[in-house]
């Protein structure tokens, strides 16, 4: 994986007309961020928890490149935050390049159609990853069109998403089950969830 990851800042749009002022605030809260994953990173051991910290893309670009370097983390909860498709493009490089990891929780993040389709198309290649949960995301049918064919294509993955009313008003019919209860059909070849 390169350093594309660089050549990006995570953010809303608003977040562009920000004052000086405003863009300071905005570092400093992203160092402020990256010092705690750095703290967590250091103690973790199988399992890194950055669940609700307001972690956005920025801070998700500087994690991946860290975590190119331990080969110890299996599971990732990273529900809470404020990963936008933008994240979610470093999140495939990053699954594209098959690490160890095991599990992703990207619940209730900003993520829309186009960051799961990145990270949909990234599993067709990822052979490692056993657990995705996007629920609470923003998806619509062309997000949940994604995720069917990840499923099929990749025999080795559950991925948890929801039923909603999306933004199309087509309503496509997921089932909705909890990452902690999926624990015990990690092991077998072929789990899927939808």
């Amino acid at each position: 994986m390169d350093d594309d990851f660089l050549k990006r800042d995570g953010g809303d749009e608003t977040e562009e007309l920000l004052s000086d002022g405003g863009r300071r605030r905005k570092r400093e809260r992203e160092l402020d961020v990256e010092r705690i994953i750095r703290d967590r990173l250091t103690e973790a051991k199988n399992e890194l928890d950055l669940s609700g910290l307001g972690m956005g893309d920025a801070e998700l670009a500087w994690l991946l490149r860290e975590l190119q370097h331990r080969k110890d983390i299996d599971i990732i909860t990273l529900s809470g935050n404020l990963i936008t498709d933008e994240g979610a493009q470093d999140l495939a490089l990053f699954l594209q390049a098959d690490t160890n990891v095991h599990s992703i929780d990207l619940y209730d993040n900003k993520l829309r159609d186009k960051g799961i389709k990145a990270i949909c198309d990234a599993l067709l290649c990822n052979t490692t990853l056993k657990m995705l949960d996007i629920r609470a995301n923003n998806c619509t049918s062309k997000g949940h069109e994604s995720i069917r064919t990840a499923q099929d294509e990749n025999a080795f993955v559950a991925i948890c998403h929801d039923y909603d009313y999306d933004s199309d008003g087509d309503g496509c019919w997921c089932a909705v089950m909890c990452i902690k209860t999926l624990g015990p059909l990690l092991h077998s070849k072929r789990t899927f969830v939808s």
